[in-house]
């Protein structure tokens, strides 16, 4: 249902997206010109404005929102939409995809079995983020590596690190070069600039190559022209609650959006977030040493291996005999995991956008991410301010589109806990024979 009213001299359309049944406010709801591709968003109380260049004696809107039946109404310089009211549908079966084919068509048409999340659900996952909330869909495993760091398999193939998987945002690679796989979303975009979420839970390679073997994450961002204005979004959070390792730490989750077109050819976008935290510390003190048997593992067992020590892989066997002359082996002393790396934790992620409308069908954009994150791997790699730097330039037609993309990343002061704990070891021994030197060349006898 429309009701209509007098418009303003300007072309600017005001109004308000209702549900037809309950009157509730539609949030997030999407307005936008037919065949221009210029429009805008609800915001929280359901209204929205929009400045429309009327080139022909009538503009056609178009209101969609997900769940409910989309309307075109056809206005005139003398009238413009004050109250539209949707109706909800039960039909999800003509959701639009682009994923399977490169090209827009609706879930049903779809090649391949596609898992969809959009704006909406990214906003209503009671998970911390939309990356996280992807376990709740089938057939998908998130493995968690650290506070920050979590990883997607699909279809079978369970790895801390999945080098079978594509992921990409905007079309351009989000992997870092540096270790050679998809690192989350530690470095990815941020959730109030997510518009959809598209995973194909298998082989993919057919258009996207041989690294998609095991699936595809696609993630599109906001368009400017159709979501603007200013969003802000802040979680807070308490981790380390009744635990003897570490006293309760505080989560925090900041994220900035502002978008705008100045008119109907140009327009922009900023984003920015930071997380901090404090990660999970792993204390596990469990004897793993293979080679006695698991009654003589614990405490007392002098060549023990405990799992979240470093360092004390390193086993001699001939070392020590006991009394009997049987040879006794032993490790060394190793260093917790705590003591090798911090746990405090963070991620910053910023990026800018500008598009361009060359005409009615063609558009020209141009997109550079950057972001900078400290957190762990599994608590084998301690991946210290590494950083990435994505830049986009595209442009677009009715039936193709050019991309030029250019990523580039720093692993800072990344570096494996093993190997650390090994080095100070063998650290240990050299300080130890250059001592014993120096004391046996001034005569001294040394203690054993």
């Amino acid at each position: 249902m429309l009701t209509s009213a007098s418009a303003q001299p300007s072309g600017l359309v005001t109004g308000s997206v209702y549900e037809v049944a309950t009157e509730v406010a539609l949030v997030g709801a999407t307005i936008y010109i037919e065949d221009k591709n210029t429009g805008t968003v609800t915001d929280q109380n359901g209204h929205f404005q929009l400045r429309i260049p009327f080139e022909k004696d009538s503009v056609v809107l178009i209101i969609s929102y997900v769940g409910y039946e989309t309307q075109r109404i056809p206005i005139t310089v003398s009238t413009c939409p004050c109250n539209i009211e949707l109706s909800k549908t039960e039909i999800t079966a003509k959701e639009v995809v682009v994923t399977a084919s490169r090209i827009p068509e609706t879930i049903l048409e779809a090649p391949v079995t596609i898992l969809k999340m959009n704006a909406i659900a990214v906003k209503e996952t009671p998970s911390e983020n939309f990356y996280s909330a992807l376990q709740g869909y089938k057939g998908v495993d998130v493995l968690t590596n650290s506070l920050l760091y979590k990883t997607l398999n699909t279809r079978g193939f369970n790895n801390n690190a999945n080098y079978r998987l594509a992921q990409l945002v905007d079309g351009v690679d989000n992997s870092l070069v540096g270790l050679g796989w998809p690192f989350g979303n530690v470095l990815g975009t941020t959730d109030l600039d997510i518009e959809k979420v598209e995973l194909i839970p298998g082989p993919a390679s057919a258009l996207y190559g041989a690294n998609a073997f095991n699936g595809l994450l696609y993630m599109t961002t906001k368009d400017p022209f159709r979501y603007q204005g200013v969003s802000m979004q802040v979680k807070n959070g308490i981790n380390h609650l009744g635990s003897d390792a570490h006293d309760p730490s505080w989560y925090g989750d900041i994220q900035f959006r502002y978008a705008k077109a100045f008119n109907d050819r140009f327009a922009f976008k900023v984003n920015a977030g930071y997380i901090q935290g404090q990660d999970w510390l792993l204390t596990d003190s469990s004897d793993v040493y293979k080679d006695v048997a698991e009654e003589l593992r614990g405490p007392d067992n002098p060549a023990r291996d405990i799992v979240n020590i470093y360092g004390d892989e390193a086993v001699s066997k001939s070392l020590v005999k006991d009394q009997s002359g049987k040879e006794i082996d032993i490790s060394r002393t190793g260093y917790a995991v705590s003591d090798l790396i911090d746990n405090s934790t963070y991620s910053f992620k910023a990026n800018t956008a500008l598009e361009y409308k060359i005409n009615d069908h063609l558009n020209l954009s141009y997109a550079f991410n950057y972001a900078q994150a400290t957190t762990s791997y599994s608590s084998l790699y301690y991946l210290k301010n590494i950083k990435m730097y994505t830049n986009k330039l595209e442009l677009t037609g009715t039936h193709f589109f050019i991309r030029a993309a250019a990523n580039a990343d720093d692993l800072g002061d990344t570096y494996s806990t093993l190997a650390l704990a090994n080095a100070i070891n063998k650290s240990w021994v050299r300080t130890l024979i250059t001592i014993t030197g120096s004391m046996i060349l001034q005569g001294h006898i040394m203690e054993p």
